[in-house]
């Protein structure tokens, strides 16, 4: 993959398309696009797979765009990101197939979340350190979104629209979940660093 990312970006600059100095820059942005599509195509996949390919897409639609600004855990490598983006597609799949989820579940599951999200977000990670403004862009961003997803749900719960309903309380309820074992995390790295280099 970087091979093929490294090419692309002489090929930009050979033609004049973009800067030399700004070749970091544009290799970061493709490698993070080639990741995103690949996680994409996974996800798809495995909805093909569970034969839920609607839900899943639903799922990703609700999820990525809160999860970026929302933050919470993340891995070290981009290799144990994509395991652990397989393993939570699959949870969440069965999570819709196996679980019977009434109007009240999803409204109830869902509150829970955006209450957990409102509080904690945004949520930094060791890799991506917030700055205050950063943390207040993040956090009006992440409040924005989740408005807007909390307006869809009741929508659909309305119209008892359960196949987009369904996929949106799951999404809210893993952006919780990450954005608690991202605080933990974050809590367990602080009290480790003082201990850092004490033998």
């Amino acid at each position: 993959m970087e091979n093929f990312i490294h090419k692309l970006t002489d090929g930009f600059i050979e033609n004049g398309i973009i800067c030399v100095q700004d070749r970091e820059l544009y290799e970061y942005g493709l490698r993070q696009g080639v990741i995103m599509l690949c996680h994409l195509i996974t996800t798809v996949m495995l909805g093909l797979c569970f034969g839920m390919v609607v839900q899943s897409i639903l799922f990703l639609v609700f999820y990525i765009p809160l999860r970026i600004f929302a933050g919470g855990f993340h891995t070290r490598s981009q290799l144990h990101c994509y395991f652990l983006t397989i393993a939570m597609t699959v949870a969440v799949l069965l999570l819709i197939r196996f679980i019977s989820w009434t109007t009240p579940l999803c409204f109830g599951m869902s509150a829970i979340s955006a209450v957990v999200i409102g509080i904690l977000a945004p949520v930094e990670d060791s890799n991506k350190h917030l700055d205050e403004k950063e943390v207040e862009v993040y956090r009006k961003k992440a409040v924005i979104i989740l408005g807007i997803e909390g307006c869809m749900l009741s929508a659909f719960l309305f119209l008892q629209w359960q196949f987009a309903a369904v996929p949106m309380s799951v999404a809210l309820c893993m952006v919780s979940g990450m954005l608690i074992v991202g605080k933990i995390a974050n809590i367990q790295n602080a009290k480790a660093e003082p201990n850092n280099g004490v033998l």
